[in-house]
């Protein structure tokens, strides 16, 4: 008797380490698994964050069995900034529910530092001639900055700051309304991904040839165009952005465009008037000119190349170029209200943790 008490209570001992074992474990793959329900539950609010930063959060949305809450905050005085808080659930094994939760920091995409400036070159900045730099709608941004050293020439008015990582020189008449900033660190340029902005078009569209957009009809643009793209109408032209042209750009008509990043791998050149609704980055690997009459409306962005204007050229938005060259009477005006796309201010995760 006394044996068989001994084996009953060995076996009831092993019973119930073996139901432990198994609840720890089960509690184990549900923790994990709730884990990486409010892993996605992070995912999603980046993702819809995207598409509108007002927004605020979700609850119980299921995904792989389980289901997670979303809030959302904006931290104070950071309004570039919003902290999530994703709950996840989940109670696969032996019907044990786990809730884990996590933190993370979501920057909703700071512009990129040449939007405080009308021009910004990377090279030496000379600026000569008959030249107007200012700002709009706001006054006295129309701010210059070169990561070489500027030098202002003739008829040359700055109604902004002049910064330059070495020296400016003024002569022969020419002003600036705001400070002059000597041996200031340099404007760092943005570092697009333009292998993953191609291949983005190209998921989108392939347009095979030489595309012209003519007349008054309205246009939507979209994915790669494995050609030249010549821009000749008086009609909206509306980019999906980003559009890639693996050839050269023109602009020659009255039209409108507006939608994000049309970039060219070649040159960009523009004899016509253009107007920007919205968001729209003009990028060249290659050069970007500006003649005769030429009026352009748009963020330019030169990373490799030369920005260059003759006769009587204008540009509503922003030049940042490699380096410049202005001839002729040109009118720089910075557009304060512009909002950078994406590609430029890309939201990205900041802080994550559990």
């Amino acid at each position: 008797m006394l044996v068989m008490l001994v084996a009953f209570a060995l076996a009831v001992s092993l019973l119930l380490a073996a139901q432990t074992s198994s609840h720890m474990s089960a509690s184990r793959t549900n923790g994990e698994l709730a884990f990486r329900v409010a892993e996605a539950g992070v995912q999603q609010a980046t993702m819809s964050l995207k598409e509108n930063n007002a927004y605020s959060g979700e609850q119980n949305t299921q995904f792989g069995g389980g289901n997670f809450t979303v809030t959302v905050t904006a931290p104070v005085g950071q309004a570039t900034h919003r902290m999530v808080v994703s709950t996840g659930r989940a109670g696969y094994a032996e019907g044990l529910l786990a809730t884990r939760s996590i933190s993370a920091m979501i920057d909703l995409g700071t512009p990129p530092p040449i939007a405080n400036f009308g021009i910004v070159s990377q090279s030496s900045l000379t600026l000569k001639g008959t030249t107007d730099v200012d700002s709009s709608p706001s006054g006295g941004q129309g701010n210059i900055a070169s990561n070489g050293s500027i030098t202002l020439n003739g008829t040359v008015n700055v109604d902004g700051s002049a910064s330059s990582a070495s020296t400016v020189t003024t002569t022969g008449g020419a002003t600036v309304s705001g400070s002059i900033n000597q041996d200031t660190a340099p404007v760092p340029f943005p570092t697009l991904d333009f292998p993953a902005l191609k291949s983005q078009a190209t998921a989108t569209k392939i347009t095979i040839g030489n595309v012209t957009v003519s007349g008054p009809a309205p246009v939507t643009l979209s994915g790669l165009i494995n050609g030249d793209l010549n821009l000749l109408g008086s009609g909206h032209v509306t980019l999906q952005s980003p559009v890639w042209v693996t050839g050269k750009i023109s602009f020659g008509g009255t039209g409108q465009i507006d939608g994000g990043a049309l970039i060219s791998e070649q040159d960009i050149t523009a004899s016509g008037q253009n107007s920007l609704s919205g968001t729209l980055e003009l990028v060249t690997l290659g050069n970007f000119t500006l003649t005769g009459g030429a009026s352009v409306n748009a963020a330019i962005f030169v990373p490799n190349g030369t920005f260059s204007s003759s006769g009587t050229s204008s540009v509503f938005g922003s030049v940042a170029a490699h380096s410049i060259n202005l001839a002729g009477t040109t009118s720089i005006t910075h557009n304060t209200g512009f909002k950078w796309s994406q590609e430029f201010a890309p939201t990205h995760l900041g802080f994550y943790q559990e």
